[in-house]
């Protein structure tokens, strides 16, 4: 690879399993700052769930489960294990660049302090459909819970992982519970 990847993430893993929670990918997703214009030298961390199929969408390994998954691995012991991931996937863009799989010029550094978010992927399914409003309200109720028991959170906190925050989406699917 020559250069900087063409988008805003780059995936790093498929399949991925930590503790019996699963998603489906890992990502570092660019993070420019004013030192940084590309963004690469401190991505954050990003956990990507794939729904290509409305059933998928519902019951086991749904979206409420992919949510709790997701609220475990940030939360479980205070954080700690988070930073365990992200050292681990610095280790593997390591790995991939001395295999010439990512070019050196990406500039990366280690992973922002920023707790890694969740990004929900629909694959042809428009999120207006009504089978889809009880499985995203899922979604925004985990996380509103975890926010709500958080006695403070990380200002670093992305705002797709506040799901008490006031996105119109979030805000909609919230009044319907």
């Amino acid at each position: 690879m020559v250069g900087y990847p063409s988008g805003d993430y780059l995936v790093l893993d498929s399949e991925y399993q930590w503790a019996h929670r699963r998603l489906d990918m890992v990502a570092a997703k660019r993070r420019p700052t004013e030192d940084d214009a590309t963004g690469w030298a401190e991505p954050d961390l990003v956990f990507v769930e794939v729904k290509s199929e409305y059933s998928a969408c519902h019951d086991k390994a749904g979206l409420g489960d992919h949510a709790r998954d997701y609220r475990d691995i940030i939360t479980s012991s205070k954080g700690r294990h988070v930073q365990e991931i992200k050292l681990e996937y610095e280790n593997v863009i390591a790995q991939k660049s001395r295999l010439g799989l990512l070019h050196k010029s990406l500039g990366f550094r280690k992973f922002s302090k920023a707790v890694p978010e969740l990004l929900l992927v629909f694959v042809d399914l428009h999120l207006n459909v009504p089978s889809l409003l009880a499985p995203l309200g899922e979604v925004v109720f985990i996380q509103g819970r975890w926010c709500q028991s958080t006695r403070k959170q990380p200002r670093s906190l992305p705002p797709s992982s506040r799901m008490c925050g006031s996105s119109p989406m979030a805000k909609r699917l919230r009044s319907r519970h």
